[in-house]
């Protein structure tokens, strides 16, 4: 560049295998690196060398051989950067620099995932100089252009690049190495500087990049499914300044636009210390290794734990995390699905709206979490996926409402209105977890699918994402639970200390006594009712008075256990065929058959 600046020829006297030029004197025919002490033999003669100093530095090397790199300037093939191209818009055609188009467009055109990859595309193209498209090489896609005999000068022409396609579409690339030349010269081509009508073949290739930048053009319009542009480019950060760019640009130099409308960028494999992956080093991970030992879904539920757009670490304890997710995943589906074996949809289906309070709830906080889940599909934040689906079946499944529903769903009537509510609950969150972990577990989901109950879909993959389940949603009625929550959770640690204290075994043998005043003791007054079943006690007392606040006493209860809830309850059946039950089981075996008992 300061040669140029200053109008010094350029002057590369060195061939491709990396020796002197014949015509260079002193030195023709040396290799580079070994003519370097001669040079500075030459000058120390002449009286020319200033200084000589030996110092260790940074130089690039080979990645194959691992010898020093040569320096050369040479004769290539470039795209000027900021050389005017039509572009297209919304609002209609115009015209600007490429490199100016480029930045307009990955503003204007192209959603980028995460959002820091907008500012490195950007100024990678904001700082880059002109393209250099050409590379040396003995295969590649060949750059159709000529060199006349005579002159010198190369010749790339829109006529020359056509008739070339044409002969590429019979032979292939190749041809432009077995066919003759004369194939590919349009009639009457003459050499513009000296008029000389005789060529040779150019031998240089074209960039890669800029055959991975032009594959858009060889897929997208010639696959009826497929649209032009893309809906995303996926790969890996180091794509900035390749794929994604050598894309960007083609896109615009064709068609005026980008070949995507979004592109999502994700992390490298590290260990858990953050190291590179190598073989040297035995930190591998597997794939086939897990996938034998512990199954596919689980990897993929790895990554989607994990934030792909930093470096993604993984390792044998990452890896039980995940195995113990899955595991937890997998016993809540199965809890909910193996509830529904007596279940028909079009028979049996509660409507919301006469579901019990509690199954109400439930099925609101799984509609929260579903639109969560939506909103983050559409962001594609996999690890907020799975943090909330996480949260919903370990805290609001597994450890509330399985717990409290399995009273109604194993002693009650099997055709009970409370029972078939619990169970109209389980088969919406049921068929909708189903719809929202296909894309992340789909061997899992669809074995789920098989089993759920009604018709359906032949698999869950040929399924739609759940619809309408703001209808589900009750802000009023969740807050109102959740209070009741934050109570039960205060009695669950009473209860705590008194099997601690063996006062009681399990908390069916326990007798709950609460102290309540002000909006909470109201609101317990409201639901005393339901107040066994949320601690799962057999008997509540509640005294709605005095201040605010909630003051909880355990002790045992007093009565008899019934053989079949398990409740104790002031008095048993003493007949014969009911021996030892409560009035509330007798009930139930006269209405129905029984169901499953404890």
């Amino acid at each position: 560049m300061v040669g140029t600046k200053y109008g010094l020829e350029i002057y590369a006297p060195i061939g491709p295998g990396g020796h002197f030029l014949d015509t260079v004197e002193l030195f023709a025919g040396q290799r580079v690196f070994d003519a370097n002490p001669k040079v500075e033999e030459a000058l120390q003669q002449r009286g020319r060398l200033w200084h000589r100093e030996t110092f260790e530095h940074q130089y690039p090397h080979c990645w194959r051989c691992h010898n020093p790199v040569i320096f050369l300037a040479t004769s290539q093939w470039f795209i000027r950067m900021d050389a005017p191209i039509e572009t297209k818009r919304d609002d209609g055609t115009g015209s600007a620099p490429l490199r100016q188009a480029a930045l307009d467009s990955i503003d204007r055109d192209v959603t980028w995932i995460p959002s820091w990859g907008r500012d490195r595309i950007y100024n990678m193209i904001a700082n880059r100089p002109d393209w250099c498209i050409s590379r040396q090489r003995a295969w590649g896609v060949p750059i159709p252009a000529v060199d006349c005999t005579r002159c010198g000068e190369a010749l790339l022409t829109r006529e020359l690049v056509e008739r070339a396609a044409g002969v590429f579409d019979t032979y292939g690339a190749d041809a432009w190495y077995e066919r003759p030349i004369e194939e590919f010269i349009p009639p009457g081509l003459t050499c513009p500087s000296c008029g000389s009508a005789t060529f040779e073949r150019e031998r240089d290739i074209l960039d890669v990049w800029f055959d991975s930048g032009s594959s858009h053009e060889a897929v997208l319009p010639f696959r009826p499914e497929l649209t032009w542009p893309a809906d995303m480019y996926l790969e890996g950060s180091d794509q900035h300044r390749g794929w994604f760019q050598s894309s960007l640009l083609v896109g615009l130099g064709t068609r005026g636009r980008p070949p995507f409308r979004e592109v999502l960028t994700h992390g490298f494999l590290i260990d858990v210390d953050g190291r590179k992956m190598s073989k040297s080093l035995g930190n591998t991970v597997l794939p086939q290794e897990v996938i034998k030992e512990s199954g596919a879904e689980i990897l993929r539920l790895w990554v989607a734990m994990s934030d792909f757009r930093e470096e993604l670490r993984v390792g044998k304890q990452i890896l039980a995390r995940v195995i113990e997710a899955y595991r937890k995943i997998r016993n809540t589906l199965k809890f909910l699905v193996s509830n529904l074996y007596d279940f028909d949809p079009a028979m049996h289906r509660v409507a919301p709206a006469r579901m019990q309070e509690v199954d109400r709830f439930a099925v609101s906080r799984y509609a929260a979490m579903a639109a969560a889940v939506l909103s983050a599909y559409d962001g594609y934040d996999y690890p907020t996926i799975f943090q909330t689906v996480n949260q919903f079946m370990t805290v609001d499944l597994s450890a509330f409402y399985a717990d409290v529903s399995k009273d109604r769903l194993y002693t009650f009537a099997a055709s009970a209105e409370e029972r078939r509510s619990a169970q109209s609950a389980m088969y919406i969150m049921a068929d909708g977890l189903a719809r929202l972990l296909a894309p992340i577990l789909p061997i899992t989901t669809d074995e789920l699918w098989r089993h759920l109950p009604g018709p359906r879909e032949e698999s869950v993959h040929l399924a739609e994402f759940p619809r309408a389940i703001e209808d589900l949603h009750d802000e009023t009625l969740s807050a109102r639970w959740e209070r009741l929550l934050q109570v039960r959770d205060d009695v669950n640690r009473s209860l705590e200390v008194a099997r601690q204290a063996k006062t009681i075994g399990t908390s069916l043998g326990a007798r709950v006594s609460l102290q309540a005043g002000g909006d909470i003791g109201a609101l317990l007054r409201q639901y005393e009712a339901a107040l066994p079943m949320l601690f799962i006690a057999s008997q509540v007392e509640l005294d709605a008075a005095g201040s605010d606040g909630v003051t909880v006493a355990v002790a045992r209860a007093e009565g008899h256990k019934c053989q079949r809830c398990w409740r104790i309850v002031p008095d048993v059946s003493t007949e014969p065929e009911t021996e030892g039950l409560c009035d509330r089981c007798v009930s139930a075996l006269a209405l129905d058959a029984p169901c499953a008992g404890r």
